[in-house]
């Protein structure tokens, strides 16, 4: 039973990214890429994470949810500033549950370009 007990529990709090989303363009400023060619900026491979409390209610809790992870623009935001950039290209979002209980994560790997670069 022990045994049992402690398998439940590595289980919940122990869990694996899930794929979100494939994103192949995302920016959260105002940028223009009218007339921008994309090769010809330098690109950055960033892969950043974003974790918070999850909002956790008694049904959640029940059920066995990890709750709400955080916010998709968050994640997208940071990826820009740790790439030093404005436009996130060929991105791929993961969700997991943090190992610390009740928090949870959202993970962003992409490329990140400075549109600025080719004006």
């Amino acid at each position: 039973m022990k045994n049992f007990i402690i398998c439940t529990l590595l289980l919940f709090f122990v869990a694996c990214s899930t794929p979100r989303n494939n994103i192949t363009i995302a920016s959260t400023k105002d940028i223009n890429v009218k007339d921008i060619n994309l090769n010809n900026l330098t690109k950055r491979e960033v892969e950043t994470e974003v974790c918070n409390g999850c909002a956790q209610t008694i049904w959640a809790l029940l059920y066995l949810s990890p709750g709400e992870y955080p916010n998709l623009d968050k994640a997208i935001s940071q990826a820009l500033m740790v790439g030093n950039g404005d436009l996130l290209l060929d991105a791929f979002v993961f969700s997991r549950p943090s190992l610390v209980p009740f928090v949870c994560c959202t993970k962003v790997k992409g490329t990140v370009v400075n549109t600025k670069e080719a004006k």
